[in-house]
């Protein structure tokens, strides 16, 4: 179903146009980008973390929205990744970094 959307425990995704086929696979982790996964750690009142969201967004790139006040395993995600800030971006293929970066976030279009 292209441009299914949801929010499960802490999770919220954006829209996927290239097959997510059900909210049942958003629970389940499936996202598009070209075969790979893209999470953004976040919270509220996060400019960065908006900005990033936005340039996703604008590059049509899926990803899943990980709240890290209030999902307790997306914090510890984002410190046994090593940062202290946010927002964290992470791909399935194993890249990660911290801050708005509209460089990096260019090359997952």
């Amino acid at each position: 179903m292209p441009g299914v959307t949801g929010q499960v425990a802490g999770l919220v995704s954006a829209p996927c146009s290239a097959g997510v086929s059900s909210p049942a696979a958003l629970s389940a982790g499936s996202h598009c980008l070209k075969g790979s996964m893209v999470t953004v750690y976040s919270k509220q009142d996060c400019q960065g973390c908006r900005m990033t969201k936005r340039k996703l967004d604008d590059l049509g790139v899926a990803y899943t929205v990980r709240d890290v006040e209030v999902d307790p395993d997306a914090l510890g995600q984002v410190v046994a990744l090593g940062y202290s800030g946010l927002p964290v971006v992470h791909t399935s293929a194993g890249e990660h970094w911290q801050g708005y970066r509209p460089d990096k976030l260019q090359a997952l279009a």
